[in-house]
């Protein structure tokens, strides 16, 4: 849910994840002194990180990346694409103002009785006599400011935005300039890992909510890079966007930061960043089994994750897309995309190459809540933490003593009463291709050159900055 227009931009529920200082500020609470500390440059104990819930630290011996290098990451789940764009957002039109509206304000506008009914995000304001509205100014819908609020503001009939913020017919909003730079700043990141340490083995990767989304499509450009590691990538409550439906297809063909021809036409950088095509329902699994075996993908989530729920339907309403918003109103309609993007995924990859732990319940971000309360599905003796902690070190989530290229132990932990796999295999209609730019094979006479001093492992954890960090 990282902003994707000018009416998304200037949005408040999405504008505080444009800048780190407003994310610091407005969503992580913290105060100046402890912001400053952080940009200081001096050592900071994981300690420290883990009291502020920035995410999952390995501050513990439990954790499964204690004592490993690691790299703590904002991320997001734009930046699989968008992290290399200047993208510059024009606003909606003015309307045109009537002779009889009165569009003057002085200082926050309480004394405004202009005719702008229109919100700053592009959503028609309702009626202030509408049931539920706690401040009754009449039977109009034109913006006020009837509580002392920094501005004049209207209601809005929308389940996951219920008030804006307007401007006076009369103001112009100005273009806006939003910099997608998680993705450049990774790329340029792994460029400099790669530099100091080439012959990494195995690398994690551990993302929550976007970040999770970013650490399955990342997992296979860090898999290029390191052409003998293995590559396990963890996604926790990142159910936002699946390959294969209406909203990808819109950042595709609309979005300035999207794989498509209007991202390609705004200007960006020339770095790596993930690029293949989310419009096919197997294009993760394309992904997996070009790696043949060396990238594995776990996802952990509840069915009725209400954070999750909220950015669709967020997204739709910024996208325009009337008849998605209403259709994600109805959970019934949510589940039935979440199983079939996990049975597409589980059915097209190679054996072994995915898992997951699915929960009937609302939680989100199963880690950052510090594995409370403990949670663990029915039928199994296999606890969520367990699932994260076993898969993150090379083990087999449902045995310890195998490791994950085991073909025979389970890969699905589902709640009971979930579909079953027998209402339907998906197909795999297109063959496995390589991407641009991924690593030949041996048979095709790469010479890897002279064997420097392996390193073991390495960790990469994603923070998502469009909801809740880790």
């Amino acid at each position: 849910a990282i902003c994707f227009n000018h009416a998304s931009c200037v949005n408040r529920q999405l504008r505080i994840w444009t800048d780190i200082d407003e994310f610091l500020k407005g969503f992580m609470k913290l105060n100046e002194q402890l912001i400053g500390y952080l940009k200081s440059g001096t050592s900071i104990p994981l300690a420290v990180l883990a009291s502020m819930r920035a995410g999952y630290v390995p501050a513990t011996e439990d954790h499964p990346g204690y004592g490993r290098r690691a790299i703590f990451m904002p991320m997001c789940t734009a930046d699989i694409f968008v992290g290399k764009h200047n993208a510059t957002y024009e606003p909606m039109a003015p309307t045109a103002v009537s002779k009889s509206c009165d569009e003057t304000k002085t200082g926050a506008a309480a004394d405004y009785k202009g005719c702008q009914n229109w919100t700053r995000s592009g959503m028609a304001c309702a009626q202030w006599s509408a049931a539920g509205a706690h401040h009754n100014l009449g039977d109009h819908n034109y913006c006020r400011n009837p509580d002392g609020a920094s501005t004049i503001w209207c209601y809005i009939d929308n389940q996951n935005i219920d008030w804006d913020y307007c401007d006076p017919v009369v103001e112009v909003l100005q273009p806006m300039t939003v910099y997608h730079h998680g993705g450049k700043s990774f790329s340029t990141l792994l460029a400099e890992v790669k530099t100091e340490l080439p012959d990494l083995k195995t690398i994690s990767l551990y993302g929550a909510s976007g970040g999770g989304v970013a650490a399955s499509a990342w997992a296979s450009v860090i898999a290029d890079m390191w052409t003998e590691a293995k590559v396990m990538a963890l996604a926790d409550g990142a159910m936002h966007v699946f390959p294969g439906t209406q909203l990808f297809d819109y950042f595709w063909e609309k979005s300035k930061y999207g794989p498509g021809p209007v991202g390609q036409a705004t200007p960006q950088y020339d770095v790596t960043v993930p690029e293949f095509d989310w419009r096919q329902a197997d294009a993760l699994a394309k992904h997996l089994a070009s790696h043949e075996g060396r990238v594995k993908l776990a996802y952990m989530s509840c069915i009725d994750d209400s954070v999750v729920y909220a950015d669709r339907q967020t997204m739709a309403v910024f996208a325009g897309l009337t008849d998605m918003m209403k259709s994600l109103l109805d959970e019934s309609t949510q589940h039935d995309r979440t199983w079939a993007f996990l049975r597409s995924l589980h059915s097209c990859s190679p054996e072994g190459t995915v898992f997951s732990y699915i929960l009937n319940c609302r939680t989100h971000h199963f880690t950052r809540n510090a594995w409370n309360p403990p949670l663990q599905n029915p039928g199994t003796n296999v606890t969520v933490k367990d699932f994260a902690t076993r898969f993150l070190t090379g083990l087999h989530p449902s045995d310890a003593s195998q490791t994950l290229d085991s073909s025979s132990a389970r890969a699905k932990f589902w709640f009971d009463g979930h579909p079953a796999a027998a209402s339907g295999t998906s197909s795999c209609p297109s063959e496995v291709r390589r991407r641009r730019g991924a690593a030949p094979t041996e048979s095709e006479g790469v010479d890897h050159g002279t064997k420097r001093h392996v390193i073991s492992g390495f960790g990469l954890i994603l923070m998502c900055g469009s909801i809740a960090g880790l």
